[in-house]
């Protein structure tokens, strides 16, 4: 069978088969759910190569590891932009139809204090929590050792110092290194919900 013939169905089965979002579909989707979930798969696998090379990503600078987020997420036909402005200079913005806007902005780990100064420009300068504005990321590089741990402590002071933040999935436990919040965006008093991800980039081989 040539892949001229190949139905868009058959070629759907690809993707789920080798557990890859079949971002091609962007343009056409127009639910913001699912447009959601097509961009957080794809920069889950943003992640992993950024990860998957961080033996020559070590401590590079934050804008230059976003950067590279940006490029790849172009390249697997999401129209992400970098430092653009929505209330300030957004690391990652994805726009699409119908008013659609994702936004993720990213920290290098060196406290909960910087983390926290990312998750409130997020949550209070870009974010709006409209319909289809209501979806963000917070994605932060560590350096440090335990990734997990760092991202545990740092779920643990957002609920502890930000009032009215809820978490809504906590898979941590899993190993899992994400989890999600959601708090009432004080411009519009709707649902700001937002993804809380982590890269581990320690990288100090023993041999």
């Amino acid at each position: 069978m040539s892949s001229a013939s190949l139905s868009l169905s058959e070629v759907l089965r690809h993707y789920e088969l080798e557990g890859r979002p079949p971002v091609f579909l962007f343009p056409f989707v127009h639910d913001h759910d699912e447009r959601v979930r097509l961009i957080e798969a794809t920069v889950d696998d943003c992640y992993r190569r950024i990860v998957d090379a961080r033996h020559v990503n070590k401590e590079q600078a934050e804008d230059y590891l976003t950067f590279q987020i940006v490029n790849m997420l172009q390249s697997s036909g999401i129209p992400a932009e970098h430092d653009t402005q929505v209330g300030g200079h957004c690391d990652v913005l994805v726009r699409s139809f119908n008013g659609f806007l994702w936004i993720g902005e990213a920290k290098i780990y060196r406290g909960n204090s910087n983390v926290t100064d990312g998750f409130l420009q997020l949550s209070t300068r870009y974010g709006t929590a409209q319909h289809g504005r209501d979806h963000g990321e917070i994605i932060i590089y560590c350096w440090a050792e335990n990734a997990l741990q760092v991202l545990s402590n740092w779920r643990d002071h957002l609920i502890s110092t930000i009032d009215g933040v809820s978490i809504t999935e906590d898979s941590l436990a899993s190993g899992r290194l994400s989890f999600r919040s959601e708090h009432v965006c004080k411009a519009s008093g709707c649902v700001f919900k937002v993804r809380h991800s982590i890269l581990p980039l320690y990288f100090k081989p023993v041999r």
